[in-house]
């Protein structure tokens, strides 16, 4: 009886701290989508070196919390392509209707 109460103590036990990874990991990841709210496909601008250059958002990684971001530079080869982070980010300019969108979705995410 006794090691099968331990067994089943160290069963929880493990449930637990799997169920905390998961929480944190969860929490890292929205962390980082909201953030910004990039999504796949979108166009941005990316500061390179000074200077800032059209961009498509071809990945997102939470788990890369630093540079979550791989971005495409429009016009260049495909080997310049790179990792960055939110800071290096910014919007093209969008109509109002992409705006409203947008806006539309962060107050959804918040609401959940």
């Amino acid at each position: 009886d006794e090691e099968a109460t331990r067994v089943d103590n160290e069963r929880e036990t493990r449930s637990s701290e799997s169920e905390r990874q998961w929480r944190r990991a969860r929490a890292r990841v929205e962390r980082v989508m909201s953030a910004t709210s990039w999504q796949i496909g979108e166009k941005a601008r990316c500061e390179w070196q000074g200077d800032w250059y059209p961009v498509k958002i071809m990945k997102v990684e939470a788990s890369r919390e630093e540079e979550p971001y791989y971005v495409h530079f429009s016009g260049w080869n495909s080997r310049y392509d790179a990792w960055v982070s939110a800071d290096r980010l910014k919007a093209e300019a969008r109509s109002a209707k992409e705006e409203e969108r947008r806006k539309r979705v962060r107050e959804e995410e918040e609401e959940e």
